[in-house]
């Protein structure tokens, strides 16, 4: 898929994805309260991946961040409007594998969905994905006094703080022993939810610890313009402004050219 393609996939309402969210434990269907209500009501129309301006780009985009800035940085305004890296199922699932190795280690069955994900699992697992990532992009942008523009709009903080803690509390999951044939004894994760649900629930967690910790006072804003980008400063000394060097450099050749 080329980077400027619009890819828009739906379904009916009539093509319920009940029998799927019911075989999730009910703490674990609080990340998409909305979408089962639409389900339940049998409410004619359909749900889509994304926004009709949104675009996917050819490959998972990763800017070497924490996981929950990273997440935050799935989606950025460019010369051709939006691109969201996580607007349709498939460009969400290439973006999970890219940073699975990252999550703590994963139960079996984690593996397994990765590998054998249905097309209703991955939709849902960018549904709720997309959702994380607007509500951990609200609660940033009120950490910095972000005022960038150009972005769909971010929840409010209540409405970004429930969806952060259900993510967490839908996902639950605890320490496990895991050694395997010819290797040394290592610290596992053990849970009893889907994998796209694990995935968001891990996530979420680490986003809570980064907005609840001490690592908070160094998330910042890219200030370059046309830059959605959130990044860590975690200098010694805290003195670094760009996301990126690509950044710094765009904003230095900018002011050269300017007159006088």
């Amino acid at each position: 898929m080329s980077r400027g393609s619009v890819r828009r996939n739906s379904f009916s309402a009539s093509q319920s994805l009940m029998p799927y969210l019911e075989s999730f434990e009910p703490r674990s269907r609080t990340l998409a309260p909305d979408l089962r209500r639409f389900l339940r009501a049998g409410t004619p129309g359909s749900w889509e991946e994304g926004e009709e301006m949104l675009t996917t780009p050819h490959h998972a985009r990763l800017t070497g961040e924490e996981l929950p800035v990273d997440l935050m940085n799935t989606v950025w305004s460019g010369p051709g409007g939006v691109t969201d890296v996580l607007a349709t199922s498939e460009s969400t699932m290439d973006w999970i594998r890219e940073i699975a190795p990252r999550l703590p280690q994963q139960h079996p069955s984690f593996t397994h969905w990765l590998a054998s994900a249905t097309p209703l699992s991955a939709r849902m697992a960018a549904y709720d994905l997309r959702r994380l990532r607007d509500a951990v992009r609200g609660l940033a942008g009120e950490l910095t006094g972000d005022r960038r523009q150009g972005l769909p709009p971010v929840p409010d903080r209540a409405t970004a703080l429930n969806v952060l803690n259900s993510a967490v509390a839908g996902a639950p999951h605890w320490p496990a022993l895991v050694w395997r044939p010819r290797s040394e004894p290592e610290l596992g994760v053990q849970g009893d939810v889907p994998g796209g649900v694990a995935a968001v629930g891990q996530i979420a967690r680490q986003a809570v610890e980064l907005f609840g910790g001490r690592d908070r006072r160094r998330l910042r804003a890219c200030p370059a313009p046309g830059c959605s980008n959130y990044f860590l400063d975690v200098g010694r000394r805290g003195r670094r402004t760009w996301c990126s060097p690509s950044c710094g450099a765009r904003v230095r050749t900018a002011r050269r050219r300017q007159p006088g």
